[in-house]
């Protein structure tokens, strides 16, 4: 499901990104030849020159849903790194390079090397969320591996439902997971995430230690045991 959902954003990328690159200024994306490009030897480029082909590259595979560079592409940017590296250039924008491999990597549901690119550019809730997804992949019901952290949430999306008790915080996140905080040991834990992130929980209920996650558009609804770590999904 995630494959076909990811190719039908990069059509509708390259489809748009005439308007876009005329609203930018920016040459049309539609000429570019992308063949050409990853076949083009980053070192025969300037060093604007290849910002301007990683340009066209990321713009090329990129959506509203994320970023979704290839292998291929993921070399070309990479092998450009250390050619520049050789000759004494430090690119610009490593740091945003990166992020967009690591979640290339994710999209692709390539964890572990989504991880090493998240821990490189030390994204904590990029390797919180990618460790989640290598230790609990595919648990519908089941315990999960939970891995607690010293201190506050700190999440980059808005909150769309929160609950509390007078020990623990749960807080879940547009497109993203579900967090626990625990006030007296002052640690968090990512304790779920969805399969798909455009199934984002939206509802939580809290009953004597069981948490009730509803994701969104009836997308299926989760118990979680926060004593045991165990979850269940509800039938219907």
């Amino acid at each position: 499901m995630r494959q076909l959902i990811v190719s039908i954003i990069i059509l509708f990328t390259l489809f748009s990104c005439n308007a876009y690159a005329e609203e930018s200024g920016a040459k049309d994306l539609l000429l570019y030849d992308f063949d050409k490009i990853l076949a083009t030897e980053p070192g025969q480029l300037s060093e604007g020159e290849f910002y301007e082909y990683e340009s066209a590259i990321i713009r090329g595979f990129s959506g509203s849903g994320g970023y979704f560079l290839g292998d291929t592409e993921i070399e070309w940017i990479l092998k450009g790194e250390k050619v520049f590296e050789t000759k004494g250039v430090s690119l610009k924008d490593k740091e945003f390079r990166h992020t967009v491999i690591a979640w290339s990597y994710f999209n692709d549901e390539k964890y572990n090397k989504a991880y090493e690119e998240f821990k490189g550019i030390n994204d904590q809730g990029g390797l919180e969320l990618t460790e989640w997804f290598i230790n609990n992949e595919g648990i519908k019901s089941g315990i999960l591996n939970i891995k607690k952290h010293e201190g506050e949430i700190s999440y980059g999306a808005s909150e769309t439902a929160r609950i509390e008790d007078d020990r623990y915080l749960f807080v879940a996140y547009f497109k993203g997971p579900v967090y626990r905080y625990d006030k007296d040991k002052k640690q968090h834990a990512l304790i779920y995430a969805p399969e798909f992130d455009y199934d984002w929980p939206d509802e939580l209920q809290l009953n004597d230690g069981n948490l009730t996650i509803k994701l969104r558009d009836d997308a299926g609804t989760f118990i979680f045991n926060n004593v045991t770590n165990e979850i269940s999904q509800l039938s219907g």
